[in-house]
């Protein structure tokens, strides 16, 4: 799981690793008020 911004918002990726140069987004999502206050 990753937490990043966006230009609209902060937002929270899950991802698989495809081997050892792509990765696999499975779901994103806006990120809830706890989630958000862990990058600032």
């Amino acid at each position: 799981m990753a937490t990043g911004r966006l230009a609209d918002g902060t937002i929270v990726a899950i991802f698989v690793n495809l081997g050892s140069e792509a990765l696999s987004i499975i779901s994103m999502r806006p990120a809830r008020k706890d989630e958000r206050s862990m990058i600032r």
